[in-house]
């Protein structure tokens, strides 16, 4: 379907003062089911003039269909991007899979390369946001909450189900800052 189709039908499903959340996979990923990938090839290609076109794109298209859910009276909220891992956790926790390369690095990754790796995609949700009123929430920081490293795992609980989708825990752990969010909107 294309954007003018998805907005007319989250209009058809909503009323005036519904919020919805866009959440969108726009970080690369870091690793196939196998094997890590290259970072400074990720961060290269991430960063070449293609992929800065796309974004471009992408952020006018964006501007447009935020918009229009707005002026519809919906409110939004633009979830930014949460980290990527290299270990797929629900394969790397099985006793039996444990010992796979692919789990190698463990259920944490440096935060400094999980903030170059978002900064683009922050730099086009910021401006979205800017440009539209948007609100923009980010969960960043309470999955990345020691200043060096972003889990995928805390306390002996899994925040991620593979390397890129959060888990029960973690929409747990995010809960509480998501609802603040939506305190600030609903005042």
């Amino acid at each position: 379907p294309t954007d003018e189709e998805i907005t007319a039908s989250i209009v058809a499903k909503t009323k005036p003062g519904d919020i919805i959340v866009l959440s969108s996979f726009t970080t690369p990923r870091i690793a196939t089911l196998d094997a890590p990938s290259d970072r400074k090839e990720i961060i290269e290609t991430l960063l070449s003039d293609s992929r800065k076109q796309g974004r471009d794109k992408a952020l006018v298209d964006g501007i447009s269909v935020v918009k229009s859910l707005q002026a519809k009276g919906l409110r939004v909220i633009i979830a930014a991007p949460t980290p990527v891992f290299v270990s797929p956790t629900d394969r790397c926790i099985r006793w039996f899979n444990n010992m796979n390369p692919i789990c190698a690095n463990g259920f944490r990754e440096p935060i400094e390369f999980q903030k170059e790796l978002r900064a683009p995609v922050m730099e086009s949700y910021t401006e979205l946001a800017n440009k539209t009123g948007a609100t923009l929430w980010d969960p960043f920081p309470l999955l990345c909450s020691d200043g060096k490293y972003c889990y995928s795992e805390k306390d002996g609980r899994y925040l991620f189900v593979d390397q890129h989708h959060l888990s029960s825990n973690g929409n747990l752990l995010l809960v509480g800052s998501f609802l603040e969010t939506l305190e600030t909107i609903w005042k």
